[in-house]
């Protein structure tokens, strides 16, 4: 499972990038109203910059910035073990945002990513070979900073997406419409209804539009 411990398994910042657009486009179908989507993904945050996001209504959450230079994310899970810190009014556990590099550092200063409440930040260069985090002595314990519980979906494998979303939701989905989102087919209304009979094709379109996901209509 990816995690800041198995980072070698995260996928390189443009393949995560199709993922987190497919997964919110994903979302956008199955949960209409954009305040109870789980996760998020806006093509443009900000002067080239791209945002994807997850919360879960709980206090666990994840922001992932993508810019030409390079990619971060920070992540909060509030009953991990290395959340005491922040749980007690104290900085992130040492070494989760004091060591980030002061180009990705500088963009998560943005109040929106609640710099402040953090158990894990990992970050990569546009020209890097692999994901990094700071230097952590983690406490004992399978997942003390919650990023395996938070990142598994970011694999880039549809069967992940699929397993959440059905548990979440507590539906049935069609895998072969998630496989061809996950392959960043254009979305028809054909496929928007096959995941959810009652998507209201006209809304649906701006918020891809807002993701960036490629629409049918627009291919032709």
């Amino acid at each position: 499972m990816i995690s800041t411990r198995s980072l070698h398994l995260l996928p390189d910042i443009d393949a995560l990038r199709r993922t987190c657009q497919s997964i919110a486009a994903l979302d956008a179908v199955l949960q209409p109203e954009w305040e109870f989507r789980y996760y998020t993904y806006q093509q443009s945050w900000g002067e080239g910059e791209q945002l994807a996001s997850m919360r879960d209504g709980g206090g666990d959450e994840w922001f992932l910035l993508f810019w030409p230079g390079g990619s971060v994310l920070k992540g909060f899970v509030h009953d991990a073990a290395m959340a005491k810190p922040v749980n007690d009014g104290l900085p992130p556990w040492p070494g989760v945002v004091d060591s980030v590099p002061a180009a990705h550092a500088t963009r998560l200063r943005n109040p929106a990513f609640a710099l402040d409440r953090a158990t894990f930040c990992i970050w990569r260069d546009g020209s890097d070979d692999q994901w990094r985090r700071g230097p952590i002595q983690f406490p004992s314990g399978k997942d003390p900073d919650g990023s395996e519980h938070l990142l598994g979906v970011l694999d880039g494998d549809p069967v992940s997406y699929s397993r959440w979303a059905e548990q979440y939701y507590e539906i049935e989905i069609p895998f072969i419409e998630v496989r061809r989102l996950y392959m960043h087919r254009p979305m028809t209304e054909e496929i928007a209804q096959a995941l959810n009979p009652k998507t209201d094709w006209g809304s649906l379109i701006q918020d891809l539009d807002k993701i960036g996901y490629p629409i049918a209509e627009r291919t032709r």
